[in-house]
């Protein structure tokens, strides 16, 4: 990379205003913003696989259980493990929609968005060519700041999706150790 397109990642291009520069920067950031809400989704997700043999375990103690000892207890047992599985599946399912690509259907057409080049250009090189030397410095900008906004209202769906998904994978964790807390509460035990 040569000096004069060099960035420092905290404070940004270090060319000085070049303008080109500082939204390619931003976009950069707000990119970066997109795959780190994907690995948060991606760790809720993996959260869950652990967590996923704590449900079967459950399942398969309390299917042992003889019909004549299904007490309250038992009941509760079972609530306790559905509220678990339930939110489980809630936190998956937004982990799941956060991480799903999405793609600016409102934005503008532009020529750095590879939807919009494989829509117009598919494989013709020589056409891409031509239209990208054509351009102005202000047509560029004008692509890189409605990709930075189109980038920015992605990010931000996928970190919401990806909280949501975080504040049910607490609620599954806390129906988890009310699980664990009723094998060790009272009740009937199988045999």
């Amino acid at each position: 990379m040569s000096e004069q397109n060099e960035t420092n990642a905290t404070h940004g291009p270090t060319t000085g205003n070049d303008p080109t520069e500082i939204l390619k920067w931003t976009l950069d950031g707000v990119q970066e913003q997109i795959r780190f809400a994907d690995s948060k989704a991606a760790f809720v997700v993996l959260f869950h696989t652990f967590l996923f043999g704590f449900l079967i375990t459950q399942a398969e103690h309390l299917a042992a259980y003889p019909t004549a000892g299904r007490d309250w207890f038992y009941c509760m047992r079972i609530g306790v493990l559905t509220a678990y599985a339930a939110t489980s599946i809630v936190s998956i399912a937004y982990a799941i929609s956060a991480v799903i690509p999405k793609f600016g259907e409102e934005a503008p057409p532009c020529r750095i968005f590879f939807g919009s080049i494989v829509n117009d250009f598919q494989r013709d090189y020589a056409r891409f060519h031509e239209t990208a030397i054509s351009r102005t410095p202000t047509d560029w900008l004008k692509d890189i700041t409605s990709q930075i906004v189109e980038n920015s209202n992605i990010a931000l769906i996928k970190h919401q999706r990806a909280g949501i998904a975080a504040r049910w994978a607490i609620a599954t964790v806390t129906f988890a150790f009310l699980g664990v807390a009723t094998l060790f509460g009272g009740g009937a035990v199988a045999p």
